[in-house]
């Protein structure tokens, strides 16, 4: 391990042979922002943009985190939490793609399940959510494997209220 630093102030801390970069370390730009990988207990590892704060470094910028257990997010960080765009990779192949707020999903995201189905719409703490009414027109539509639709609204992670179901022949029912 070492201390690097070039002419125009940005330093590199962490292991490298011969001026060259060999492995984890982390990298500080003359705004202050930096780069690096962090290896965590549980083996996981994070690689990407770094705080630094008068005790440790946070996740914080762009980076993506992959755990051993094949879990993946990739996208925006702020102060050690998922926020921001972002895409998670779940280990059952699930995929998420849309907006994080404090590590939750939080407004416009899409949700891609292994047996095919989708959701696209709206999120709040995490749970499918949107509502209508003559202000806000969020509405949530999952596309189910065999076809069939329901698109509405949701609330708590759950169907609520007004909707149209569509069975896979076709057959077309309003709820609400």
């Amino acid at each position: 391990d070492g201390h690097f630093q070039w002419p125009d102030g940005c330093e590199y801390k962490g292991s490298y042979h011969f001026g060259v970069i060999v492995g984890p370390g982390s990298y500080t730009q003359v705004d202050g922002s930096t780069y690096g990988t962090i290896y965590y207990l549980d083996g996981a590892v994070y690689d990407g943009e770094l705080l630094k704060t008068h005790d440790c470094q946070l996740r914080h910028g762009e980076g993506s985190l992959r755990s051993s257990d094949g879990y993946v997010y990739v996208g925006s960080w702020a102060r050690d939490l998922m926020d921001g765009q972002g895409v998670q990779h779940f280990r059952d192949g699930a995929r998420f793609k849309g907006s994080f707020r404090h590590d939750l999903k939080e407004g416009r995201g899409a949700m891609y399940y292994m047996d095919g189905g989708e959701f696209h719409g709206t999120y709040l703490h995490d749970l499918r959510h949107g509502l209508v009414d003559s202000f806000i027109h969020t509405l949530g539509l999952m596309v189910y494997a065999d076809g069939r639709r329901f698109e509405g609204c949701y609330l708590h992670g759950k169907r609520d209220g007004w909707g149209t179901f569509t069975s896979s022949n076709g057959n077309v029912k309003t709820t609400g």
